[in-house]
């Protein structure tokens, strides 16, 4: 009788090492076999290297000169400001 015992854990151990390894096994090959994540594309700043592909270089109102509200005297040739 107690070799009987004996023969029965010793085969439900085994059995279960096995199955456990199995098991692991297969993980491995899913995880293998899983996308991985790409990356996020690194974005820079004008100054940096290029604008920001979503906002290109300047996306708001083109720069207005402002109107000159007064009159500016007249120079005389050749004056360098």
């Amino acid at each position: 009788m107690k070799r009987l015992i004996s023969l029965t854990l010793f085969g439900l151990t085994v059995g279960t090492l096995w199955s456990l390894s199995r098991q692991l096994r297969e993980a491995g090959h899913r995880e293998a076999a899983r996308p991985k994540a790409q990356p996020v594309p690194v974005q820079t700043w004008e100054g940096e290297g290029g604008a920001l592909p979503a906002t290109g270089a300047q996306m708001g109102p083109d720069p207005v000169v402002p109107a000159s509200t007064g009159t500016r005297p007249a120079e005389p040739p050749g004056t360098v400001h």
